[in-house]
């Protein structure tokens, strides 16, 4: 066995969640001579982190978004082998945060009716709408829309949302609409129609489930479309390594994580010149996110990719909504505080400035 597999695998064992995984790694850079042979420019790159004056600097070398040859590729090749080793970690690391808990009691009738007089007549009242979906979670939301279509059939709840609201107010209340796996479900559909595939969405959607998210979303993926996760991702997602990667991922349950997959995965990964493949770049996102999620937690990870979608010219508001609506019942409590950790900022204050109207108040409501 390789000695840099050693190594990540006792790295990731003892390190804490706030750790020492760069720390231990960068000791023991003498002992990964047989991987670095491999993988030349990965060795340096890691020792241009490891080279930095802090375990802070460190850190943000390795985990810090930036091109293929920055942290993110320097740990491909050990994420890769150490890959049922990480899967495992993110299982134990995991943290139930929600920010939406759901009422304590529910009258369906009562929010059906609420629902009904906000949205019939001549005007919508926004901010009744906004108090009872803040106040519900997402199988409650599914009791209310069954219940409404039943007073209101052939229209659904979801068809006159639609119609009496609009822009990225409308989106977000579409999408808490949907349990979290259900969510993702739907974003793997959107990241991989229309004129293209994003495919720093699927990460999201993807990279950093545990097996049971990952068993109900392939589950839904297939009530919802009529076919499987799996088979979509390899008709959209060009079948080279990236494809790969996902479907490794999505198919653990089936012991997908393979020996020959992982040494699939390490084979060919650049040109004839030396440079990367482009293909790469993606597999080296998917890495990343794995790496964080496993070291320290999944809030690190999506409090850094808050901040990406937030803090650009312009928000990028599906990406947002996309992020925030997968979060809130799983661990968006402890992304928040990650967050405010890592920027010195609170994330709703951000929203603060960003957002406006109808959609600043429900964002802020769920959070």
């Amino acid at each position: 066995m390789w000695p840099g597999l050693l190594l990540l695998l006792a790295a990731v064992a003892i390190a804490p969640v706030g750790g020492s995984f760069y720390s231990d790694y960068c000791s023991g850079l003498g002992g990964l001579s047989a991987l670095w042979r491999q993988f030349p420019l990965e060795y340096h790159a890691v020792r241009h982190c490891c080279e930095r004056g802090t375990l802070y600097e460190q850190d943000r070398c390795f985990t810090e978004d930036g091109g293929v040859h920055q942290g993110s590729a320097a740990l491909f090749p050990f994420t890769v082998t150490a890959l049922p080793r990480l899967l495992a970690k993110i299982e134990h690391v995991s943290r139930v945060a929600p920010t939406v808990l759901g009422a304590t009691t529910l009258d369906v009738n009562k929010a059906v009716k609420t629902l009904r007089d906000a949205i019939e007549g001549l005007g919508t009242d926004e901010d009744a709408i906004i108090r009872l979906f803040a106040s519900v979670n997402s199988q409650q939301r599914f009791n209310i829309a069954f219940k409404y279509y039943r007073t209101t059939r052939p229209r659904t709840l979801r068809d006159d949302i639609r119609g009496d609201t609009s822009g990225s107010f409308k989106d977000l209340l579409i999408a808490l609409m949907y349990t979290p796996t259900e969510h993702d479900a739907w974003l793997v559909r959107e990241y991989t129609g229309g004129y293209g595939t994003y495919e720093r969405g699927l990460v999201d959607a993807i990279a950093t489930n545990t097996l049971s998210e990952v068993l109900s979303m392939r589950e839904a993926y297939q009530r919802f479309y009529r076919t499987t996760l799996k088979g979509d991702l390899r008709r959209h997602t060009g079948g080279g390594k990236f494809t790969m990667l996902l479907e490794t991922l999505v198919g653990r349950y089936d012991n997908d994580v393979t020996q020959e997959t992982m040494a699939a995965l390490l084979n060919n990964t650049r040109n004839d010149d030396g440079s990367a493949r482009p293909e790469m770049v993606h597999v080296y996102e998917t890495c990343r996110a794995l790496v964080l999620a496993a070291i320290y937690g999944r809030e690190h990870y999506f409090a850094a990719r808050l901040h990406d979608v937030i803090s650009g010219v312009m928000t990028r508001d599906a990406e947002l909504i996309g992020l925030v609506t997968s979060r809130v019942e799983r661990d968006m409590a402890a992304v928040l505080a990650s967050y405010e950790f890592k920027y010195k900022r609170s994330f709703t204050s951000d929203i603060k400035d960003e957002l406006s109207g109808d959609y600043k108040k429900l964002m802020l409501a769920i959070l």
